[in-house]
């Protein structure tokens, strides 16, 4: 009898509390359904890193914490829902349009541009000349509040399989991110240090008319030079523009010859990745087996997808809801006309060794054909791609969704970078030490 009015009580509760709900809090409920509901349809192991009962706790505590139901406030309660999956990729997009938006009607935004290390905050730019705290000082406070603490809140509107992948990500959205949890403000206190003595300063925040350009950086993408007799090093930044860097490679290779080269560096420290042609191209340059770039990859085939992936439709339009594999993934050597280097090869990294040049060390330590050196890497190589962004029809929240999933080739899924075979915070020093 008891248990039986308790559950009358919850109900009443329940039905009381969905009365004295507002049409604007009722809206945004029904946008925080349909986003899940698009994510379990289009989502290949939406629960694979936190369980549905988790999430779902999550979800009730934040449907019963609406009070205006307005995009901020939407943002501010789920976004944290999505990204404590832990994929690296559920995400709500960081409300860039209406930071922009605001911006322009006058707001005025954090005035540097930042870069997050290991939990800290540094000092990469003013956007506001008058501004006097200088590059590279570390900020410890803003407003009273430590980074830390800042850090720790941030950290929970981003997905990342690693520390390195969610400080990148908190480094590119910083401006917004502070502005949406934090608000608009004229003049801010900062607490920094700079030269070993601890400083404050209070600073005038950035607006629309008052910005500096960024400055644009002219690194190149990829270089070759000589630093030692017989030892030489490819550095490549990014794997962007595979045409000019397939050009770069046959040029470089008459140059190994010509240099009497017998040992290889391949750096990829620092290196964000991007197509993985240049995967292909690299481990055809270093052995002359065959090889996979992924150990598995797979795909879920759902209404939404369909509509957008004309491969996928024309192909598993009978397989909504299953996982297929849609790719060809055999094991081959795509650039046979590359001749394998026959010197001894070293692929050096570091955490902020991300993506595709992720992916390609753990090529490299996968088939054991070169040595890994340096540090354990950024990102993940087991991780899900591909994503399908999905807009709620009230709000118009955006939610990016994967639907592919890409295992390393080893089969492993550590939720880790690649740890390199020498661990080495001097790489280059400790190859010329050994590399007879």
């Amino acid at each position: 009898m008891k248990r039986v009015l308790v559950l009358m009580l919850a109900v009443l509760v329940f039905v009381s509390c969905s009365e004295e709900q507002s049409p604007e809090v009722k809206k945004a409920i029904e946008d925080l359904d349909v986003l899940i509901e698009k994510a379990e349809a289009i989502h290949p192991d939406l629960y694979k890193y936190t369980s549905k009962e988790t999430f779902d706790s999550k979800v009730n505590q934040v449907k019963s914490s609406f009070e205006t139901g307005d995009q901020v406030e939407f943002y501010r309660l789920v976004a944290p829902i999505f990204a404590s999956l832990g994929d690296g990729v559920t995400e709500l997009e960081p409300m860039t349009e209406y930071f922009i938006r605001q911006i322009k009607k006058g707001d005025n935004f954090f005035p540097y541009e930042v870069e997050f290390e290991d939990g800290r905050l540094f000092v990469y730019k003013s956007y506001v000349e008058s501004n006097k705290v200088p590059e590279g000082a570390e900020i410890i406070s803003i407003d009273g509040i430590k980074t830390e603490v800042v850090y720790q809140e941030m950290t929970d509107y981003v997905s990342g399989l690693t520390s390195t992948e969610k400080d990148r990500k908190l480094t590119e959205r910083f401006q917004q991110l502070y502005f949406i949890l934090y608000g608009s403000k004229e003049l801010m206190d900062l607490e920094y240090v700079a030269n070993d003595h601890v400083k404050t300063l209070s600073v005038q925040t950035a607006g629309i008319d008052d910005t500096l350009q960024a400055p644009i950086q002219n690194m190149p993408s990829y270089t070759y030079e000589v630093i030692d007799s017989g030892l030489a090093k490819i550095s490549i930044h990014q794997f962007h523009g595979f045409i000019g860097f397939k050009q770069f490679m046959e040029a470089t290779q008459k140059k190994i010859l010509d240099d009497d080269i017998d040992t290889l560096v391949i750096d990829l420290r620092d290196s964000i990745g991007g197509n993985n042609k240049y995967n292909e191209y690299l481990m055809s340059l270093v052995t002359d087996i065959p090889f996979r770039l992924y150990g598995d990859i797979t795909a879920k085939v759902s209404k939404e997808v369909l509509s957008a992936n004309k491969n996928m439709k024309a192909n598993y339009s009978d397989n909504v809801g299953e996982l297929v594999r849609p790719i060809i993934n055999d094991e081959l050597r795509p650039f046979k006309q590359v001749k394998p280097f026959e010197g001894d090869v070293y692929v050096v990294v570091n955490s902020e060794t991300l993506n595709e040049a992720s992916e390609f060390a753990a090529l490299i330590k996968d088939y054991g054909v070169a040595t890994l050196i340096g540090q354990e890497t950024g990102s993940n190589p087991s991780s899900f791609k591909s994503e399908f962004i999905t807009t709620t029809p009230n709000l118009q929240m955006k939610l990016m969704i994967p639907y592919q999933y890409y295992l390393r080739p080893s089969g492993e899924n550590t939720k880790k970078g690649v740890v390199p075979d020498v661990i080495s915070d001097q790489p280059l020093q400790y190859i010329l030490d050994n590399r007879n």
